[in-house]
């Protein structure tokens, strides 16, 4: 029997945005954060201006950053092992 192409194609572009979907929310923590360090920076910036505020938070930067993949590690791999298994759900059925 032959493929439905326009199934197909639904069912491709689908998880193409799901999955986009998902990365997003993953990443969120993390882009709220560097937003919020980011403006810190900045404002540090503006008020020390002899001061090299971005050299010196950058390696804050990457440690903050660090511990929220700590503390947001476990909630994400079960986050994505719930998708995959609902994602490959839809197709067995």
């Amino acid at each position: 029997q032959p493929i439905d192409l326009g199934a197909f194609s639904d069912i491709i572009a689908r998880t193409v945005s799901d999955s986009f979907t998902l990365g997003f929310k993953l990443s969120a923590p993390f882009i709220i954060i560097s937003i919020g360090i980011m403006v810190g920076n900045g404002l540090l910036s503006r008020l020390m201006a002899n001061f090299q505020v971005f050299f010196v938070m950058t390696p804050v930067q990457i440690l903050i950053m660090f511990m929220v993949l700590l503390v947001t590690l476990t909630p994400t791999i079960e986050r994505v092992t719930t998708e995959v298994q609902n994602t490959i759900g839809k197709f067995i059925m």
